[in-house]
């Protein structure tokens, strides 16, 4: 992979570690905070398993956005409140982080 491609799957990993990290900043729990802080970074160490750990983080963090939307959005259902804006950005979001999943998917491949 080119330094070009590399900048560009870097960047989607900062911006869905840091989204995904600022979700549990404020569930407030820490320990999942400084993990995804921390795991951009592991995109520098080129071998397997550095990447096997990003994959299987941002698996989690789809797995928490989904989540997260199916109880805000029983919440808000529960309670005649809108939510079709909420679930349009939040349907963004998780598009997001699985296209940065394939990213790193295919980037490992080479």
């Amino acid at each position: 992979m080119n330094r070009i491609g590399s900048f560009v799957v870097f960047t989607f990993l900062l911006l869905s570690s840091f989204l995904t990290a600022a979700h549990f900043l404020r569930a407030q729990q820490i320990v999942f905070v400084i993990i995804y802080v921390i795991l951009p970074f592991l995109f520098f160490i080129k071998n397997r398993f550095s990447y096997y750990l990003i994959e299987m983080a941002l698996f989690f963090s789809i797995v928490e956005w989904v989540v997260t939307v199916y109880k805000i959005i029983s919440y808000r259902a529960a309670h005649a409140i809108n939510y079709t804006r909420f679930s349009i950005i939040l349907l963004l979001v998780i598009l997001f982080v699985i296209s940065t999943m394939i990213m790193i998917w295919k980037s490992k491949r080479d």
